[in-house]
């Protein structure tokens, strides 16, 4: 064995054995971390969303090419010896936080498909192909909801709004309106086969937005996966605010082997069209019943919820907890001869906090509502103790009460009140008053 005998306590399946692009077709280690000295890119359009030719990257020609950058290898290497590098702080923050970081969720989800001997990556971080077994895709900024702690680079809905607002940090290297006027990344890699190689190895993708649901592109692209032959062994994850869900989709997941949903759902009822604006609660709810009567007919299928926690919604987290615990009481399903589990398949949702922007982040609330917000939480998760949770909800109910050691951070006053002047001016364009969404703000804005 090339690397040694055992995988180290900072091995991550996601940088070790996949590819992961950012929305502006980016090489970059994960989608929770997205280091700006990367220079690797997928297509030659990308290069034009920067103003200055000395910051522009390299395009690759291929693969291989794309997922060899320095910064990855650094971080390989690091990973081989058990160094934690900057670029994944974020998970590692999480970690000692005591909470679920993405890097320990992946090796959980992938555990079967681990080359423990790492034999396709060297001692220097390069990363053969043939190791790859897993596609991350972010499908560009395309999305239809401007939530409040998004931007343009993820949001084309943003555009508009942030040529006026001014807390919208626009670094003036980049040109937004390039990257939302010339070809997406996506589009020059699934027309040239930039994939094709790897394809046959390929066990799941990923899909990230913007809202992947909306990109047509990437139906064609499943197409011709089906149409290979491929699918039947492919996997496939979304992450999606299912304000839609187009009928031909359902029918390409049929012939992939497994379809895995995760729901971007912050907030429920009202709250959900002020944080995730301007969705519509009541859309979101039929189309979950959709979902049902699919799932009653396909086993290949499976739901989860990813909850994003902000000073916006964290005061309403036994809402949106209590709704996943309806969720899966009315559609999580056993298939008693083979014991497999599908439809909403979690009835705990996965739990986020928003780092950028950092105005944002929980530890920023009022101290009383930090108190009142630490008590919701001790007595929902005593409520859902009492219900007998699945086994492998165990550890996301720890994650849920370790969330009061994110809170109770030390809050900064001048971030709080960065929070307040953007939230007004926010509101102000969308012609809204957070004051009829959050009462607490009655009393602190």
């Amino acid at each position: 064995m090339e690397n040694g005998s055992r995988l180290t306590d900072t091995y991550c399946y996601h940088i070790m054995q996949g590819v992961s692009i950012s929305g502006v077709g980016r090489a970059r280690p994960c989608c929770v971390s997205e280091p700006m000295n990367i220079k690797n890119f997928v297509s030659p359009e990308s290069l034009k969303i920067f103003s200055n030719d000395n910051d522009k990257g390299h395009v690759c020609s291929n693969l291989e090419e794309l997922i060899n950058d320095p910064v990855l290898k650094k971080i390989r290497a690091n990973m081989l010896l058990g160094k934690r590098s900057d670029e994944c702080k974020y998970c590692y923050a999480r970690e000692d936080a005591g909470l679920t970081s993405f890097r320990q969720i992946h090796n959980d989800i992938h555990e079967d498909k681990i080359d423990k001997k790492i034999k396709n990556v060297r001692a220097d971080g390069f990363l053969k192909t043939e190791a790859i077994s897993y596609l991350d895709i972010t499908l560009g900024n395309i999305c239809n909801l401007k939530c409040r702690t998004c931007n343009p680079w993820s949001s084309h809905s943003w555009l508009e709004e942030a040529k006026v607002i001014p807390h919208i940090n626009i670094d003036s290297k980049y040109s937004l309106e390039n990257y939302v006027n010339s070809e997406q990344w996506y589009v020059h890699a699934f027309k040239t086969g930039f994939f094709d190689d790897v394809l046959p190895n390929v066990k799941h993708i990923n899909f990230l937005g913007g809202e992947p649901l909306v990109v047509e592109v990437h139906y064609e692209w499943l197409q011709k996966i089906v149409e290979k032959g491929l699918s039947k062994e492919i996997e496939l994850h979304y992450n999606t605010n299912l304000t839609t869900l187009p009928r031909k989709i359902l029918e390409i997941w049929k012939y992939f082997k497994m379809i895995h949903l995760s729901l971007s759902i912050d907030a429920v009822g009202k709250l959900a069209y002020y944080v995730r604006y301007p969705s519509k609660w009541k859309n979101i709810e039929k189309n979950v019943d959709k979902l049902i009567v699919y799932s009653t007919n396909s086993k290949n299928f499976s739901v989860q919820t990813h909850l994003t926690l902000s000073v916006l919604n964290i005061f309403d987290i036994d809402n949106v907890l209590n709704w996943c615990i309806e969720q899966y009481n009315k559609w999580h399903f056993i298939d008693n001869k083979s014991f497999v589990h599908y439809g909403y398949r979690n009835m705990l949702p996965h739990v986020n906090i928003v780092e950028n922007p950092e105005y944002m982040h929980v530890r920023h609330l009022p101290n009383d509502v930090k108190n009142i917000v630490c008590k919701k939480i001790d007595k929902v998760c005593q409520y859902i103790s009492h219900l007998g949770i699945p086994d492998w909800e165990i550890n996301k109910l720890n994650d849920i009460l370790n969330l009061k050691s994110m809170i109770n951070l030390d809050r900064n006053e001048k971030s709080w009140n960065k929070f307040i002047e953007n939230t007004n001016a926010s509101d102000a364009f969308r012609k809204l008053s957070i004051k009829e969404y959050i009462n607490w703000t009655n009393t602190h804005i």
